[in-house]
């Protein structure tokens, strides 16, 4: 049996009553290390709905499942992603690149959902989401309840969520619960590079990805990182995100060539062998 904290307690207790006023869109959003997962659990235990919940990772899925276990032992779960389609269970946790369309969202909307969960709801502003969210009905008056769930409650490209989530029903910050003591303090150490970013075009709002790995790689971002995580890090488990793909397999050498187990991972990797990478993380 979980405790809630009483800020999760009192995000359940917003969504409830936002539902009861008619706000069938709503966004919840929580820091990371704040929960998001137990909360969503328990409010799936709470209305006894048949829920589905939607993810953009698989990593995402099996978190997900596990969290709801946790609060609901009992729970019958189905997983829908890539060649598992358990679509007919009382809650189902979906891919979306999976459902996106085709037999498997079809097979999903025939058995309607009276709660849709979207967790890092700041990604729904996709294609692949909207296809979803409009063949399960999502802002029709007979459509079932959505619920996003995020940290960061912003599109990349800086326009709003708003016409897609009718409003934030509860929202708490990172330095909140850092000073109720849910949540570590923070410390920064700065590592100094010499980059002159002044040549680097942008593209798309942000810096070309190609000549930001150039001017990094010029100043030894690889060799600083590797340096400073040995001094500053060398007993944590840690994540290191950089410029891009080929930075990646340079700096995770560097960080290795301290005796610091490591290795890279990016998007367009196999699958397989990322799932590998994640359990030795974890282990």
């Amino acid at each position: 049996m979980i405790a809630l904290r009483p800020y999760q307690e009192a995000a359940i207790a917003a969504i409830q009553a936002a539902d009861e006023d008619g706000i069938k869109r709503q966004m919840l959003v929580l820091p990371t290390g704040g929960g998001k997962t137990i909360v969503f659990a328990s409010l799936i235990k709470q209305r006894k709905a048949r829920t589905l919940v939607l993810a953009h990772r698989e990593e995402l899925l099996d978190q997900a499942a596990d969290k709801i276990r946790m609060v609901i032992p009992d729970a019958i779960i189905g997983i829908v992603q890539a060649g598992r389609n358990d679509w007919w269970t009382p809650v189902v946790i979906a891919s979306v690149p999976t459902v996106r369309g085709g037999k498997r969202l079809e097979q999903i909307a025939n058995r309607p959902f009276d709660l849709i969960i979207t967790d890092e709801a700041h990604h729904s502003f996709a294609k692949s989401y909207r296809a979803i969210y409009d063949r399960l009905g999502i802002g029709e008056p007979w459509g079932p309840l959505l619920v996003g769930v995020t940290a960061t409650p912003d599109r990349g490209d800086g326009k709003p969520l708003d016409d897609l989530f009718d409003e934030i029903v509860f929202e708490v910050g990172i330095l909140e619960l850092i000073r109720d003591g849910y949540l570590c303090d923070i410390r920064a150490k700065l590592v100094q590079l010499s980059v002159n970013l002044d040549k680097v075009k942008w593209q798309g709002g942000d810096f070309s990805e190609h000549e930001l790995q150039e001017a990094m790689t010029a100043a030894d971002q690889p060799g600083h990182t590797g340096l400073a995580v040995s001094q500053h890090a060398a007993d944590r488990k840690s994540i290191v995100f950089v410029a891009g793909v080929d930075l990646a397999h340079e700096t995770a050498a560097e960080i290795a060539s301290h005796g610091i187990p490591c290795e890279a991972i990016w998007g367009a990797m196999d699958k397989d062998i990322r799932r590998s990478v994640l359990v030795r993380l974890r282990s």
